[in-house]
């Protein structure tokens, strides 16, 4: 019986584990301070460059706050951008602007971070890139 017991409350430790292995790779906030924060800055200010260009002639990371044009993009530009990646036409490499994240975010994980993008965004921010994506 306590070897029962003993299995049950194991069995029941693994699974809150992998249930917040599960959260936190599906948390937003998490998500976009391990892959978006390097570029478009912890609180979303971008490249202090930006709208420059860096030092190969690139155009730097926009901030993804109320200061950028994030939010005149749906949802769908945003998920496609970040999952295949993005190179402004006027970059005077051939390099992509924003790496593409396939194989390392699902579209679920790259929604979870617009989520946290939208908490900087003015409400008219938000209801504006709302009706982008009906």
């Amino acid at each position: 019986m306590k070897f029962l017991k003993f299995c049950s409350v194991l069995l029941t430790l693994s699974w809150l584990s992998l249930a917040n292995g599960a959260m936190a790779d599906n948390n937003g906030e998490v998500l976009y301070n391990q892959y978006c924060s390097v570029c478009h800055g912890v609180i979303g200010q971008g490249d202090d460059r930006w709208p420059g260009l860096n030092d190969t002639g690139d155009m730097t990371a926009p901030p993804h706050n109320e200061k950028g044009h994030t939010w005149r993009h749906s949802s769908d530009d945003l998920v496609k951008m970040t999952l295949m990646g993005y190179r402004d036409p006027y970059n005077a490499t051939e390099i992509l602007t924003m790496p593409a994240y396939e194989g390392l975010l699902t579209e679920h994980q790259v929604l979870s971070i617009i989520e946290h993008i939208k908490s900087w965004w003015t409400p008219d921010q938000i209801e504006n890139q709302r009706k982008l994506n009906q």
